[in-house]
Formats: C-alpha cells, structure tokens, sequence
C-alpha cells in the first residue's frame, strides 16, 4: 500500500488536462502542524441554516451598526430586528443591481449606481443626496477617518464627504490618482491607508491632516497592477484582496502584502479566468470562517464561485448543487452581526446564518468533490488492486438521508472521460472503526480518482492509500 501524494489539496486544472486536473469543490484544506495524524486534511465546507426570508427582491447589502442591523433587500433599505427574524422597510433606492452600504457610526450611507441615499441613525429620517458637489453614479463607496469616499465615474477622481456627514458633499473636494491616466475603478481603505484603484493601476493615500483636502500621496506606493472588477477589492486575512490585471492586460488575483501587490493566483484559475465571457461583474466579501480567512470571489455571468484560503494558501471551488449540476455560491452579501456569519442570498430576500454545525444549505445538499492527482508511472500499465479512502467514519444521522452516509467513486484515465460511480459507506452512527475501500479497480498508464460527499454529515478526508501492481 502506498499514500498518495497531493490526495489532500487545492483545485489546479492546467491548461493542458492531460497535466493536472485537480477539482477541491466544498471542501477546505486544513493545516495542522502539532503532529496531528496527517499534516493536511480537508473539511467540508459550512452549512447554511435559514434564519428569515425577507420580501421585496435579492439580499443587497447587509451592515451592523452599534448593535443596530440594517439591510438592502430589492429595492428597499430596512432595519433588522435584534432576533434577526423581521425587516422593517425605512426608505426606497433606484438602482437594481449592486449597493455598497457604508457606516460613520451616526449615518449609514447607500450608494446604488445611480444615487446615493443617507439614513440618519438618531433621527431616522430617510434622505436622498441632493447636494449638487456628489458623485452621481458612484458603484463603490468606502470609509475612513470619518469620511465617506467614492470613486467618481469615468474619471481619475475620488470625493470625500463632509466629516461625519454623508449628506455633505463638497464639489472641491475630490483628488485625482494621475500616476497613469486611467479611470478610478475602486476605493477601499484598511489599516487607515485608502487603496485607490484604476483600471490599470493602484495607489495608497493617507489621511495627512490638511485643511483643504486631508488625503494626500504615499511616496513610492504607485504600482501598474489596475482593478479589473470594482466590487472585487474586499478584505480578507487584514489585508486587501481584488481581481486584477498587469500592463499586459494579464488577469490575476492580488493581495496587498505591505505596501505592494502580491499575485496569488494560480496559472490554472488565471487561464479559467480568462476564458469567461465577462469578469467586470466579479464581487467579493472576505469572511473569517473558523480562523480560515477566505476570499471568496463571485463571477456572476460564468455561474462559478472561487476561493482563496490564507490560512492554507490554497483555492478551492464554493458551488451549489442543483438539478445534477454545480453552480456559483448563493451567496451575494456578508455581515459578521451578533456573533453569527450572516449571508444574503442573490435570488431572493432569505438570510441564512453560516456554520459548521449545519450540513446542508437551507436543506439543499452540499456535494463536496476532490479530485486527486495524477497517479502514473512513467507511462507504466499499472493494475489497481485496492484503494482506500481515510475519512473520519461513524458521521451518521439518526435518521434519515445520512443515517448511513455514502462516498462516491469514479475515475478517469484520460482526465476528460469518467467511470460510472460506486459507492460504499461510511459507517452509521458510532461505526468509527467503519473503512473505505474499493477493490479491483482495473489498471491503467495513468489515473485520476475522484470521490464525492453530499450526504448532510460531517466531512473530513484524511488522504488515501493505493495498492498497485
């Protein structure tokens, strides 16, 4: 018996499927350095557990604002009750795609495109910007210092509003990133440093104290690597994260490490990447899962959701199940509120809590797939006698669908054409001795396996073992 290398890791389909053509989809790389069984495993991915279903539309934007709850649903702004079960509408909003909600502490300010809108916390009174000085169809909006910033439309300009007023808006107020002409694609700010993209490049300001405009140039901080999707600059890991490109025009993903970019996608995902239709409607939010700080990235038009996981530095697919097919992850807004991971579905008004302790996503299943690496012998025709898969057994429900939980096998000797699956299960309830394995599984020059979870139970994949001839 021998372990198979890489059975525990990262999705990697390379340009060539004869190469690598590596799948994770649902599935998390843990790593433990305490002399744990295996220094790497893989844990299925949280759980969606409905809380409430709010009508009007699609979940926009969620925010928490001193023990507050506020939410953007279709096209109305509301206040969510403490017990997260009811929204209350406040006020109305024109544009019908994406909102940025942002917060001084006092207001909360939502920018939708189109207009831009204020809610007064004490007052609670509704207000549309009419000061001529803003940013009319501004997409993105961030926060810093007391300010409200946004980035203004087809120009290399970014304004600020009045100190802790969203609804002042002064028209001399606004700086221009000029190392490059380039459109401003976003602004986000960390760590007290405003990221300001463009289409082509970036720059860091900081709020220097001035009386006529208080943000002013880091020295030294320019860089050619632009945004190439505004709303995919999200924080993750305390650093920034966006969708990006080079002078070249090559599509990669960035994190800011220091004051510099840092490309952190693989050649496999930056070759997807650039094979679909449309990449400028990508959307982010970073969430902390478990101390698993993960990026996620949504492209909308392709139907697919990517991962990055800091605390591995790997990537890996988040997707539904649906109708014997995989698609982009429900999930189209993200708070961290009262102690939960709160989600926003794209396809209606549903909140769901995030959670490990939940197996489904509001019922649905949740198929986790590993595909593993290439096994081959320089060409050798080898015959696979037996291969057992390590998992943690005994997950079985009580009753139901997953009282006695499967795994799925197939395998392909081309990376292109499959098997028929088999399966075998993984021990009911309290079988924790229960093993997997698979016995005379034909022989071939070289091999992919591909196991596959969707029960609702508890996933946790060791690695694999493989007995050749």
């Amino acid at each position: 018996m021998k372990f198979i290398p890489g059975f525990v890791g990262q999705a990697y389909q390379a340009p060539s499927l004869s190469v690598n053509n590596q799948r994770c989809v649902n599935f998390l790389v843990e790593i433990d350095k305490n002399e744990a069984k295996t220094p790497t495993a893989l844990y299925g991915v949280p759980g969606l557990n409905r809380l409430a279903t709010f009508a009007g539309g699609a979940s926009k934007g969620y925010v928490e604002v001193n023990g507050e709850m506020f939410a953007a649903v279709g096209q109305t702004f509301g206040r969510v009750s403490p017990d997260l079960s009811t929204f209350t509408a406040i006020g109305t909003y024109n544009g019908t795609g994406r909102v940025t909600l942002q917060s001084n502490g006092l207001q909360v300010l939502l920018v939708d495109g189109l207009s831009g809108f204020v809610y007064d916390i004490a007052t609670m009174a509704w207000t549309q910007i009419t000061d001529p000085g803003f940013v009319y169809g501004a997409t993105q909006t961030t926060y810093q210092d007391g300010y409200g910033i946004v980035a203004l439309p087809d120009s290399q300009q970014f304004g600020i509003s009045g100190l802790y007023n969203f609804l002042s808006w002064d028209a001399i107020d606004f700086a221009s990133a000029e190392g490059l002409p380039d459109n401003v694609s976003t602004v986000i700010s960390n760590h007290r440093l405003l990221h300001v993209f463009g289409t082509g490049t970036m720059e860091l300001w900081y709020n220097g104290g001035d009386a006529s405009f208080p943000f002013q140039r880091v020295d030294g901080t320019f860089t050619e690597v632009g945004c190439s999707a505004p709303y995919s600059a999200a924080i993750s890991d305390d650093s920034v994260f966006w969708l990006g490109n080079n002078p070249e025009g090559a599509l990669a993903v960035y994190r800011m490490q220091g004051q510099s970019p840092l490309r952190i996608s693989t050649v496999a995902l930056e070759k997807e990447m650039a094979g679909y239709a449309r990449v400028d409607d990508a959307f982010a939010v970073g969430v902390d899962i478990r101390r698993h700080p993960i990026y996620i990235l949504t492209f909308p038009t392709a139907n697919k959701t990517w991962c990055y996981d800091a605390h591995s530095g790997s990537w890996f697919e988040w997707l539904e199940w649906a109708a014997a097919d995989f698609q982009r992850f429900r999930l189209n807004c993200f708070a961290s509120a009262f102690g939960k991971l709160l989600i926003g579905d794209y396809r209606d008004g549903r909140m769901y809590e995030m959670s490990f302790d939940a197996y489904s996503n509001d019922g649905d299943p949740i198929r986790s797939v590993r595909v593993c690496p290439y096994i081959w012998d320089k060409g050798r025709r080898l015959f696979h006698s037996r291969l057992e898969i390590f998992m943690e057994a005994g997950v079985g429900l009580t009753e139901g669908y997953g009282s006695d939980p499967e795994i799925s096998l197939r395998w392909s000797d081309d990376g292109r054409t499959w098997s028929n699956e088999i399966t075998r299960t993984m021990g009911k309830l309290g079988e924790y001795g229960k093993r997997i394995i698979f016995n005379r599984l034909g022989a071939a020059r070289n091999r992919l396996y591909e196991i596959a979870v969707d029960a609702p139970v508890k996933k946790v994949v060791l690695g694999a073992s493989l007995e050749v001839q």
